[in-house]
């Protein structure tokens, strides 16, 4: 037994018009405008324990340096970090951070675009850098006045030899 055309228009028809119903049921932001906001949301929350959030301009691209030099970071620091995908600079000198949030680096977005990083007067060892696994870009950190030793220094050269590694 055949089904007819008009059966098979009208299926069609009640197919589309369930799938533009459908269609017209979302918040009308495209995910560009949804990764906008996240974004914005992730400033206004690392603006308000005080951090300073630049945008830097590169012929590859825009980016961020983030300094969040004297405050107190957290988990949610890092999530708030993640929501800016491009981070190229980041200044934690002074602050909280110690061995244990060295993962948060390596499991966040954070990681991806990061050259330059400060952990001075920070609480950071041997075992931080050792956990460092993920930042291949990075070029530049600074763990002068941390309890980081020159063995530590001399193993983090030994896996990244250009990096510039500042430990006074």
């Amino acid at each position: 037994m055949m089904i007819p055309s008009a059966c098979v228009r009208l299926t069609a028809c009640v197919i589309l018009l369930c799938n533009l119903l459908i269609a017209g049921c979302s918040d009308g932001l495209s995910e560009y405008q949804r990764d906008q906001l996240k974004m914005q949301a992730g400033q206004d929350s690392l603006a308000a324990i005080g951090a300073k959030v630049e945008m830097k301009r590169f012929p590859q691209g825009d980016a961020w340096a983030v300094d969040l030099s004297g405050k107190t970071i957290s988990s949610e620091t890092f999530a708030d970090l993640a929501t800016l995908r491009r981070v190229v600079e980041l200044d934690l000198s002074g602050t909280n951070f110690n061995d244990d949030f060295v993962p948060l680096i390596n499991d966040t977005m954070v990681r991806d675009f990061l050259l330059k990083l400060n952990l001075s007067d920070t609480a950071v060892t041997d075992r931080g850098l050792e956990g460092l696994t993920e930042t291949y870009l990075l070029n530049n950190l600074n763990v002068s006045n941390t309890q980081v030793t020159k063995n530590g220094v001399t193993s983090l050269k030994g896996r990244w030899p250009t990096m510039k590694i500042v430990n006074d």
